[in-house]
Formats: C-alpha cells, sequence, structure tokens
C-alpha cells in the first residue's frame, strides 16, 4: 500500500513559474510511489490580505477567511501546473494526486481565527485528520534555524528536532500552533527547500535527504 504524505507548498514557491513547474514536475514523479495531498500556502497573496487587515482592522474571523482564500488561489494555481492531480475541497474527497483547497475544511475545523495559525498548522491538521504519518513543508529556506538565515549569514541548519524544542524557539519559520498539532496527531515533518526539489526526491526515495526533521517528542 502506498503512503500518504501531506505535502505543503509554500506561498513564495507560488511566484516562479520556473520554481513552480520544476517543483510539480518531481512532485508528479514522486506521486507513483506515494499517495500525495498537496495542502497550498498563501504567499503573497496573504501578505496583501494581511496588509488589507492592518489598514481596515477587520475582525478576525473575516482576515482569516480572506487569508484561506489566498491559499485556495495559490491551489488552483499549482493544480494547473500538475498532471493527473484532482482538486479537493473537504478532506473525505482526498485519496491521493489531490491538491487540497482549504478554506471549507478549515472553516468547519474549529481551528481558531487568528494570524497566529497558518497554513503550516493547516497542512499539520490535515496529516493528523488523513492519518499521514509524514508531513513535507517546502519552503524557500534549507529548513530551520535557530536565528534567521535571511538577516544572518552564519546562522546554522538544525538538522534534527523535536516539536516540544520548536515551540520553545524564539525564531522559527512555523507558527506558534503547529508543534501541538504534530505532538496532538503524532507527525514527523520534514523542512525542505521547495527550490531544491531534488531533495523531495531523495526524501521519498532514500528516506532521507538535506532537511530539518521535527519528530512529535
Amino acid at each position: 500500500m502506498k503512503e500518504l504524505v501531506v505535502l505543503k507548498v509554500g506561498g513564495s514557491l507560488c511566484i516562479s513559474k520556473s520554481t513552480l513547474k520544476k517543483l510539480c514536475k518531481t512532485i508528479e514523479d514522486a506521486s507513483k510511489n506515494a499517495k500525495i495531498v498537496i495542502v497550498p500556502g498563501g504567499g503573497a497573496l496573504a501578505d496583501e490580505v494581511r496588509r488589507i487587515d492592518a489598514e481596515l482592522k477587520l475582525p478576525s474571523e473575516v482576515s482569516h477567511e480572506m487569508a484561506l482564500y489566498a491559499c485556495d488561489q495559490n491551489g488552483l494555481a499549482i493544480a494547473s501546473m500538475l498532471r493527473g492531480f484532482g482538486i479537493a475541497r473537504r478532506l473525505a474527497e482526498c485519496r491521493g494526486k489531490t491538491v487540497l483547497l482549504p478554506r471549507d475544511t478549515v472553516m468547519k475545523s474549529g481551528l481558531p481565527a487568528s494570524w497566529d495559525l497558518t497554513s503550516d498548522s493547516i497542512a499539520a491538521y490535515v496529516s493528523g485528520r488523513l492519518k499521514a504519518k509524514r508531513l513535507v513543508k517546502l519552503t524557500d529556506v534549507d529548513g530551520l534555524y535557530a536565528r534567521d538565515p535571511k538577516k544572518a549569514s552564519n546562522a546554522s541548519m538544525i538538522r534534527n528536532t523535536t516539536a516540544t524544542k520548536v515551540g520553545r524557539m524564539k525564531e522559527k519559520c512555523v507558527d506558534k500552533h503547529f508543534p501541538g498539532i504534530l505532538r496532538r496527531y503524532n507527525i514527523t515533518c520534514h523542512i525542505i527547500n521547495g527550490r531544491r526539489p531534488e531533495r523531495l526526491t531523495e526524501l521519498m526515495t532514500e528516506g532521507s535527504t538535506e532537511c530539518t526533521t521535527i519528530t512529535p517528542e
């Protein structure tokens, strides 16, 4: 039986056609040996919602839903570049080779309507509900750092850690709810640079690659 793997595709990977095209080809190849469900991030579209929210001071539930629409829009863009993948709006429709548009699922999930909860936690929640033991977060950096590598050139990558330790970190590339959801559903997460899609191939075929691995405990 093929393993079910949830891929969170960060919104930062959706602004370059060449980057997203290469990543999607790698995902298509990975789907031959695994059941792939993709959860999209909001990226620049969600950042625009943040800007509007800062100006208009919207109710949290309104800005939250607007940000979810941003994730859905990126999901549509990702799906358009994948061959053989369908689009789902509900968890029950996710059976592999699926891009989940998360708005409907999240709005009915009971997850908090807050900027403290991002698509990272949504992907972890989806992984838990689908009983996927592995979550791969594809982003624009090599992994998790104790300091922001975009600000500190000598920052070193953390290769192995636990959700509990991540929750205690001052700087991290995940939201504050993410570690708790990993622990709740007993999920292992790999943080990989999506601009280096060969690393996803290595993880899926060999079981390891250059990345950060976060275990529940």
